[in-house]
């Protein structure tokens, strides 16, 4: 299903359901040419601008381009790609700080509202354009594939749940509720900090070690030496005289001889 310049709008309440059991849905084209005369966002997209649901079910990939999922008045977004993944578009987030609609009054006195501003913008949104109103979630569910936020990113007023193989951009994942499948980001250079402390960490445990076993070492030689020591007693019976007995009359003369 493509939906190149084409828009699938309920403007006064309503589900939309799509079912594309054999394929899946291209909601807008992924880099529109310049020089073509581009409709206005209002105009293209799946929207609900009234309170409505919006339940997408395909085999394959559902890829949001530059276009938009929305609603606007507290209905939820179920997407399921059953093969396939779904991307939220590489088109402008303006709709992040969308403005409220408009109230329009025609001269036969009929009263409407105007969702074109808050319908600007790209990516898969439900938008709370009346604070009176529940927010609506999010569900998003690739069992085998990846749910990639883009550049235009996913937001919910309420909750959101992703349920894929891979989640790729979280820092354009943004949501009012709670939280569910939605991974911590690392960036890149926490990443490298990370492991710059690791091997520090490491370097400085393995320094403390070898400081450490030097010191057992010693510790285990110096009981050792002590007791070497210990076994040297050392005693002088004299100074290379000979031992006379006291009455050993030619002993005695010759030790008084030497000494002379």
């Amino acid at each position: 299903m493509s939906l190149s310049f084409s828009r699938i709008y309920t403007t006064s309440g309503g589900n939309i359901s799509l079912l594309v059991p054999g394929g899946g849905i291209d909601v807008g084209l992924a880099n529109p040419p310049a020089d073509l005369n581009i409709k206005p966002p209002s105009q293209l997209g799946i929207v609900t601008q009234g309170r409505g649901d919006i339940n997408i079910y395909t085999r394959n990939d559902v890829n949001v381009n530059s276009s938009r999922i929305f609603t606007l008045d507290g209905g939820n977004i179920v997407i399921w790609s059953t093969e396939g993944s779904i991307d939220a578009g590489k088109g402008a987030k303006s709709s992040v700080s969308a403005p409220p609609p408009t109230i329009l009054i025609k001269s036969d006195g009929t009263v409407s509202l105007n969702f074109a501003g808050s319908a600007a913008g790209s990516g898969i949104r439900t938008i709370q354009v009346d604070p009176g109103v529940l927010p609506g979630n999010v569900d998003l569910i690739a069992p085998v594939g990846t749910v990639n936020a883009g550049d235009a990113g996913i937001g919910s007023a309420g909750n959101i749940n992703i349920a894929a193989a891979s989640v790729i951009g979280v820092s354009n994942i943004n949501f009012g509720g709670t939280a569910t499948g939605v991974p911590a980001e690392i960036s890149s250079t926490g990443a490298a900090l990370s492991g710059a402390s690791a091997a520090a960490s490491g370097a400085s445990n393995t320094a403390t070690s070898a400081v450490a076993a030097n010191a057992a070492e010693k510790e285990a030689a110096a009981p050792l030496s002590e007791a070497a020591l210990s076994w040297l007693d050392v005693f002088v019976t004299g100074l290379g005289e000979e031992n006379c007995k006291p009455d050993a009359i030619d002993c005695l003369k010759r030790q008084k001889t030497a000494v002379h």
